[in-house]
């Protein structure tokens, strides 16, 4: 726990650099985030993994705002803003995740 990930969130030139710590992590099942996400404030984040086959994991992404001006304006625009950042999220790491590995040079 403790552990930082340095990121930024956003297309250029509206980019937002930040950092999002551990909280805590259950090995293979769950990982739980504070991200932030300067100036906004900074979210929950909880990244769940399920298995749902021999070869397949359901992962589930919950975020909401702990911290920052967007938590005490809590309406639709929040949760479009945080859906859309999800889906691109999930997007990603499914990329990677279905990504063949490189073949080794020889």
């Amino acid at each position: 726990m403790g552990a930082k990930l340095h990121h930024k969130a956003g297309p250029w030139p509206l980019s937002l650099h930040d950092s999002s710590t551990v909280l805590a992590v259950e090995q293979n099942r769950m990982l739980t985030l504070t991200a932030g996400l300067w100036p906004l404030g900074s979210a929950r984040v909880e990244v769940t993994l399920e298995p749902v086959g021999a070869s397949a994991t359901r992962v589930t992404l919950k975020e909401d705002f702990e911290a920052g001006p967007l938590l005490f304006v809590r309406n639709k625009i929040n949760d479009l803003v945080l859906h859309r950042r999800n889906i691109e999220s999930l997007r990603r790491l499914s990329d990677i995740a279905t990504r063949a590995p490189k073949e080794a040079k020889s």
